[in-house]
């Protein structure tokens, strides 16, 4: 798996160097040589509680989006002030939430505005230097952004596909030369659609993963045009060996089997597998049922698979 890869379906697009030896901290003084970073920077958050003050945080080297477009999308941070903002009467009637601002917070917030800038086609962009100090007013953390380039989708090159076409597996990403590259579209077209159209004939195993090449683009300075290698691995195509009902005591199985729209022989379709699962759910005779609740396995090395949809049948009056 690429780095690229990672960075995408994990959808962490974490803040490299958050934490990193050019991050300058304020250390509280009860910190010990062992101690892992992390922890004495919650410690941080919690010595400014305890004081009565609240964190306040800055950008800063964000050339790009404005403070207010950042804050928006901090939502750990608009949660406390929601709360805060909430009368003690509303608190109490159930309305659970937190007022505090901590530090397990604020790397969550961190990553969402990673994500933010992804989607804005700012695919290297860097959330780097975390800068705490202490004014003795209360801790203020500076955050460093540097955006970098925007990029916008240049060449799509497809590789493995054998099933589809390049033209169809590019249609799928909904990749188009010249728009902003969206860190959220390269995720949904390469590991979710890419997936799912495969599913659909019987591909179950099949993968894609991305390699991305980043250049200038001669034309707008400011900006950078990436490339793209999409990698397929098809796989083999799988059959349907059986269909079971596990749970059934009462519930007419025949009643249910006739809502599939698989059956064994035919190709396995994840489509035609969650229809099927409507359409016994509209029926009323078990508890819904869910994509979670159907197992399936390959039986031995062949390509074939054993399908198992598990049931709870209806509580009757």
């Amino acid at each position: 798996m690429t780095k690229w890869r990672c960075m995408l379906t994990s959808l962490t697009l974490v803040i490299l160097g958050v934490l990193s030896a050019r991050a300058q901290t304020v250390v509280p003084s009860s910190q010990t040589p062992s101690q892992d970073p992390k922890d004495w920077l919650r410690q941080a958050f919690d010595d400014a509680h305890q004081r009565g003050t609240d964190p306040s945080i800055e950008f800063t080297d964000n050339k790009i989006f404005s403070d207010q477009e950042l804050f928006a999308e901090m939502e750990e941070l608009l949660e406390v002030k929601r709360c805060r903002s909430l009368s003690l009467s509303a608190r109490s009637s159930g309305d659970k939430c937190g007022d505090q601002y901590d530090f397990d917070k604020l790397q969550n917030d961190l990553v969402r505005l990673r994500a933010f800038l992804g989607t804005q086609g700012y695919l290297q962009a860097n959330i780097g230097g975390l800068k705490m100090e202490d004014s003795g007013r209360g801790l203020k953390v500076v955050v460093s952004i540097e955006a970098g380039r925007r990029y916008r989708v240049g060449q799509i090159k497809v590789i493995g596909a054998e099933f589809f076409s390049a033209e169809q597996i590019i249609q799928l990403t909904g990749f188009r030369p010249g728009e902003i590259a969206s860190a959220e579209n390269i995720r949904k077209g390469i590991y979710e659609e890419i997936k799912r159209a495969y599913g659909d004939q019987g591909y179950i195993q099949a993968s894609a993963d991305l390699e991305p090449e980043f250049k200038d683009d001669p034309f707008r300075p400011q900006e950078g045009v990436v490339n793209f290698t999409i990698r397929v691995d098809e796989g083999k195509a799988f059959s349907i060996r059986s269909i079971k009902f596990v749970g059934l005591v009462q519930a007419d199985f025949q009643m249910l089997r006739d809502q599939l729209l698989i059956q064994e022989g035919g190709v396995y379709s994840k489509r035609l597998m969650e229809e099927s699962l409507a359409n016994i759910n509209r029926l009323g005779l078990v508890e819904e049922i869910w994509e979670k609740n159907v197992r399936t396995s390959v039986y031995g090395q062949t390509s074939q698979v054993d399908i198992e949809i598990h049931v709870r049948e209806k509580e009757t009056p």
